[in-house]
């Protein structure tokens, strides 16, 4: 990536970024529905308009990250509740919890970033691969990254949620296994960029959960191409998968104790909370994972759970995703070749799920751990057809349901 490339993606995002957070901070001039946040934020620090601005922005699932940023998971759903992500942000040493929150804020954003470029460098392999030297080829990773940038996640990638930390494991996990397949390189280096691929997808898991979709990419590599490597890759990252279940089972349902202790000092003194862990029911389930169980039973996720007439509003916001990734299955891509031919297998999977077992319409803040359909509105803007307004359309419509979804953000109203 050039200078010049890097720049221009840069300003790109910093455009985009003012005008979402102008968005995002102008609607707090309304009254807020939500008035529960201050009781979380009670002992932070000064009460100036920068610390009333961020607290009146921490609603939503914000409430919770707020919450472990700041204090260790108490119970049970809040230890599959991004527990990577948490942590790490537990481990900043500053002692102020808004500021916490802010700086959580800031490195969400460097990784929106950061994943752009990944973007750009994900799309140049492919059409190095693909040897396609036509000017309007030639953009084709500019493009797609210029398109990641205003992909329909609304403020869930300009606060501290989640899912742009995922997508950034997620797309060094696809750009390490597509320079593996090169035949650049010594073959141990490339071997070693396959395993570490599947730790990256591993890791992403700690995150969100989705991630666990690209084992599907090792899958198809070992029982459809017959690579060995991919069971030590698929191995590398089941294991770290089956780690990520083991923590909980273990502090729950093997724990001989009972309780969890939430240690925290005041000054010079230390003082205790007992949590009574009690006989969790999902421990003595044939397949003992706290995910599972706290998908079903706190965040109702399940096939068809989410099928209810009062859930047609929210199947229409998902909709117009939901469309744009199906096409991208269908694209004839000229970029096409096995990660991406790998890749619709993997979007297939996920809007199966996402449609008949989660809430449809967080699919708009979830889906960017999936590049494929960047690719497909790159190539139709860059081919001279109708197909380029199509593409032109659906950007227009990406941001400006971003800045709509950003602003009823802010003022607690849905869609979250």
């Amino acid at each position: 990536m050039s200078s010049k490339q890097r720049a221009l993606i840069a300003k790109w995002f910093g455009c985009y970024k003012v005008l979402q957070l102008s968005f995002l901070l102008g609607s707090l001039v309304t009254e807020n529905f939500d008035v529960s946040t201050p009781t979380l934020a009670s002992e932070s620090g000064s009460r100036s308009l920068i610390y009333n601005s961020v607290l009146r922005l921490i609603n939503w699932d914000a409430v919770y990250f707020y919450k472990l940023f700041n204090n260790e998971p108490n119970f049970e759903h809040e230890f599959v509740f991004s527990p990577l992500w948490t942590f790490l942000v537990r481990l900043l040493p500053i002692q102020d919890s808004i500021l916490k929150f802010i700086v959580a804020g800031i490195v969400t954003n460097c990784l929106h970033l950061a994943s752009a470029f990944l973007i750009y460098e994900i799309s140049r392999e492919l059409r190095t691969r693909a040897n396609l030297k036509t000017s309007a080829s030639s953009k084709f990773e500019l493009v797609s990254a210029l398109i990641y940038v205003v992909l329909p996640a609304g403020a869930f990638v300009i606060m501290p949620y989640s899912e742009v930390f995922n997508s950034f494991l997620c797309f060094m996990g696809l750009l390490l296994k597509l320079k593996s397949a090169s035949k650049d390189g010594k073959i141990i280096e490339r071997k070693l960029l396959y395993l570490v691929s599947g730790i990256l997808f591993g890791v992403a898991f700690q995150v969100r959960s989705n991630s666990v979709l690209y084992g599907i990419l090792f899958l198809i590599d070992l029982v459809k191409r017959k690579q060995p490597i991919a069971l030590f890759a698929g191995g590398l990252m089941g294991l770290l998968v089956a780690i990520n279940q083991f923590v909980p089972y273990y502090q729950f349902c093997l724990n001989e104790i009972g309780y969890w202790a939430d240690v925290y000092s005041d000054g010079d003194d230390f003082s205790a909370n007992l949590y009574d862990l009690g006989n969790a029911n999902w421990c003595h389930s044939r397949l003992p994972s706290l995910t599972l169980y706290a998908q079903k039973n706190y965040w109702n996720n399940g096939f068809l759970r989410y099928w209810t007439l009062n859930n047609v509003p929210n199947f229409l916001i998902g909709l117009p995703t939901v469309l744009v990734l199906l096409a991208s299955v269908f694209h004839r891509y000229r970029h096409q070749g096995k990660l991406v031919t790998d890749l619709k297998l993997v979007t297939i999977v996920y809007l199966v799920l996402n449609v008949t077992c989660w809430h449809v319409q967080i699919i708009n803040r979830v889906s960017n751990f999936i590049p494929i359909n960047c690719w497909m509105l790159s190539e139709m803007i860059l081919d001279d057809s109708p197909q380029r307004k199509v593409a032109l359309g659906v950007i227009t419509y990406y941001i400006a349901w971003n800045l709509i979804q950003t602003s009823l953000y802010s003022s607690f109203l849905p869609p979250a």
